[in-house]
């Protein structure tokens, strides 16, 4: 029986802190989980200016050997997200492959776990868990968002015109989607934003395209001043306004495009507490939520990060222990 195969895309961007801790992650995932795998990797580093690429090469020194495959993309210029992950896609040649930011972490769970719910699911997300500084924190309003997906929405079309809180570093997608000419050319229309185009491209290629939410943490997502929510702020807003433009241009009924126009009015608001008490789609999916409290309620109950946080901790602070031996390495060159 041939093994199968599983690319693990990186996209690094002046990630010289968080850089080691993430591909030690993923050699933790390898060395635990991968066994019956064929495992691959793809690294854009999108014109780092500090140590980033320096880091990634002393590491690959060493655990190369992890890899059937393993390719190397470092930007001479800054392309942004979205062109730099469709270069990566270009060369995907496996199975399966799981897209992460270089500073994210991945989680002592299982990734390749999260195959098995492809077969009756386009998109399986997880529940997020925050990295921030060496403290893993739980939002539980976040979480509650995440598992509301399922009591609000019946398919992944009407989550990319609604309130979306599909966690990116916790999404997987069908193969089958991304390496898509089709999809590569719409998504290099866009800039930083690349989970929402990679949504609507799904959904308009399959309108009966189904998502699950997986009631674990498989990525750890950090939050940074260097995220690009806050550093490249300018070209997310020029991103987001082009991604309301495209679906406002599409074929949809009165009360959806009424809806969707509105959130764009919202978006461009100041003023934090207006943009939300005004957005109209986000009022309707917290009533929704709270109709299905009990169910959701049962489910945050269970969600197994919250109730071994600490275990958690712990594990992060292993990888990020065991990263500090390159740090070392590095400097005595």
């Amino acid at each position: 029986m041939s093994r199968k195969s599983f690319c693990f895309v990186v996209l690094s961007y002046n990630h010289q802190d968080y850089i080691l801790e993430h591909l030690e992650s993923i050699k933790y995932q390898i060395e635990t989980f991968g066994e019956n795998f064929d495992v691959q990797l793809i690294i854009n580093d999108d014109a780092s200016k500090d140590n980033t690429v320096r880091l990634i090469e002393l590491w690959l020194k060493s655990n190369s050997a992890l890899f059937s495959r393993v390719n190397l993309l470092f930007n001479d210029a800054n392309l942004g997200t979205c062109q730099s992950l469709c270069n990566c896609l270009r060369l995907l040649q496996s199975d399966y492959c799981k897209l992460t930011a270089g500073d994210d972490v991945y989680s002592c769970e299982n990734i390749f776990e999260l195959i098995d719910y492809t077969s009756e699911a386009d998109v399986v997300t997880a529940i997020p868990v925050r990295l921030i500084g060496n403290e893993l924190t739980i939002s539980r309003s976040e979480v509650i968002f995440t598992f509301g997906m399922e009591y609000v929405y019946n398919s992944l079309a009407e989550i990319t015109l609604g309130i979306n809180f599909i966690n990116a570093p916790n999404a997987l997608y069908q193969s089958r989607y991304l390496n898509n000419p089709e999809m590569l050319d719409f998504l290099s229309k866009y800039d930083v934003v690349e989970d929402w185009p990679i949504h609507i491209f799904i959904a308009n290629k399959n309108p009966d395209a189904k998502f699950k939410v997986v009631d674990k943490c498989y990525v750890y997502y950090r939050r940074t001043p260097g995220s690009t929510y806050l550093i490249a702020s300018k070209r997310l807003k020029c991103d987001v306004y082009k991604i309301y433009d495209y679906l406002l241009s599409t074929k949809m009924g009165v009360w959806s495009r009424f809806k969707l126009k509105n959130r764009r009015y919202c978006f461009g608001l100041s003023s934090p507490l207006l943009k939300k008490v005004l957005n109209i789609s986000l009022m309707i999916y917290l009533s929704k939520t709270l109709l299905n409290w009990w169910g959701i309620n049962k489910k945050l109950s269970s969600f197994s990060c919250i109730n071994n946080l600490e275990a958690c901790q712990k594990y992060y602070h292993c990888i990020a222990e065991q990263s500090t031996l390159y740090f070392n390495e590095a400097d005595d060159k």
